[in-house]
């Protein structure tokens, strides 16, 4: 077998996708020298992240369909949609034939539907990670389609002979610290601290609840770290002030 050596690893939009991504680029550059590109979407946290690492990435300017049933959906899944899917077809193929992809991972998201299918029509080797037990749409596609098929956790699905169940890729740190060390960064040395998580994009049910009742658990002594996700930043900040 021809050893690897250019890997192509595409996905993202949202943190699920994308961190999974850059913890199996790190990982893979500890075990062997090897070139890596990402391809993105050109409207996702990409776009931002991007920069911050040292390989060469690409961005797809390239929506999934509307689900939705109203004219702007309408109008986007019949003219936009199959127009910014040819560029993009067209943007990857010039990519893959200067790079030269041995294999390509997708970590899912609509990102990374194009980049997997031009690797399954040009026969490259094809590997998903899939974060969650029951897969995304791109995913679910692909799980036949590819070389392997890693899942984060154990799937409701085994009749796959390509799945393999891996855990989640995480990211790599040298600057552990430990928990009395965080408690102190935090100010959080004496006092409950709760940490509300809510993915990248955050989360519409937990930002209404504390909206709602963060005055009760502040009234408790209780510390809230609130992660709201950046596109409901301003308006939970505006309202927190308000009241």
């Amino acid at each position: 077998m021809p050893k690897v050596k250019n890997i192509i690893i595409s996905g993202g939009g949202t943190g699920g996708h994308l961190i999974p991504a850059f913890a199996i680029a790190d990982a893979l550059k500890i075990i062997e020298d090897l070139n890596i590109r990402f391809i993105g979407s050109a409207n996702g946290i990409e776009t931002k992240l991007f920069k911050k690492r040292s390989e060469k990435s690409y961005l797809l300017d390239f929506y999934g369909l509307k689900r939705s049933i109203d004219i702007k959906s309408i109008y986007h899944n019949l003219f936009i949609f199959p127009l910014k899917f040819l560029k993009s077809i067209i943007k990857v193929l010039k990519i893959y034939r200067n790079f030269k992809p041995d294999i390509v991972v997708g970590t899912g998201g609509y990102s990374s539907a194009i980049p997997l299918l031009v690797a399954f029509f040009k026969g490259i080797k094809i590997v998903i990670q899939e974060q969650n037990s029951i897969p995304g749409l791109v995913n679910r596609f692909f799980i036949k389609k590819a070389n392997k098929a890693c899942f984060g956790f154990k799937p409701n699905m085994n009749n796959n002979k390509n799945i393999i169940v891996t855990g989640n890729p995480t990211i790599i740190k040298n600057n552990i610290i430990d928990k009395s060390e965080s408690r102190g960064f935090i100010k959080a040395e004496n006092m409950f601290t709760i940490f509300i998580l809510g993915g990248s994009q955050g989360s519409v049910p937990l930002n209404n609840h504390f909206l709602i009742n963060y005055k009760k658990y502040l009234s408790m002594g209780i510390q809230i770290i609130w992660q709201c996700g950046d596109k409901n930043l301003n308006q939970i900040q505006n309202r927190v002030k308000e009241d």
